[in-house]
């Protein structure tokens, strides 16, 4: 059985992912902390791959250059030459190792969860938009039966014409409170000019 605890990402202690061999040394690849994820999820890439209309072009490539000098950083403790060129790391991607395959295909696995996770947040939060939407609607309705319902009885009509009162009183309070503060905003502003003239004068 999973335990829960077991998904715990320590932000402290980065858990290790996978670790590629290579005639020079070993590659540690690491889990993304919630950081990490943030980060991966604003580059331009995966936004542009997000954005994409067209599902047959929403198809996210990690092997370009800029996403890896981003991602080979972030995720694995692989050293990249600050003085490297985009030309010079762009031939190394297109002629790579085996390990260097390696090492872009567990992080092209990390992305494409990362990029699962972006739409499902946003599916979520079109269906929350969408039920507070309908939720509304009901409320409306329901709210337009009651006052259909209770309009049918004298007792109902009654209630009806207290509420209807009640909310001109907060309509009229609303209007007075605004009125209020457009005649102090407009008697402030003789006084900073004033003020101002003075401050000129002097």
């Amino acid at each position: 059985m999973v335990q829960f605890n077991s998904f715990y990402n320590d932000p402290n202690n980065r858990q290790i992912l996978e670790v590629i061999n290579t005639p020079t040394g070993a590659v540690t690849i690491f889990e993304p902390s919630k950081d990490d994820v943030n980060k991966i999820m604003q580059l331009k890439e995966m936004v542009d791959a997000f954005n994409q209309e067209n599902v047959d072009e929403n198809l996210l490539d990690i092997n370009g250059t800029t996403i890896l000098k981003e991602l080979i950083p972030l995720l694995t403790d692989l050293e990249i030459d600050p003085d490297m060129t985009d030309e010079e790391m762009a031939q190394i991607i297109e002629n790579p190792t085996v390990e260097l395959s390696l090492i872009t295909s567990v992080l092209s696995s990390v992305v494409t969860n990362i990029y699962t996770l972006m739409i499902m947040n946003f599916k979520n939060n079109l269906e929350l938009r969408n039920m507070v939407d309908q939720t509304e609607e009901i409320s409306d309705s329901a709210l337009a039966m009651f006052i259909s319902k209770q309009s049918k009885t004298d007792e109902g009509r009654k209630q009806i014409e207290e509420i209807n009162k009640q909310s001109d009183k907060i309509v009229k309070m609303e209007t007075a409170i605004k009125q209020a503060e457009e005649k102090e905003n407009a008697n402030a502003k003789p006084e900073e000019e004033s003020q101002t003239s003075e401050k000129q004068a002097g």
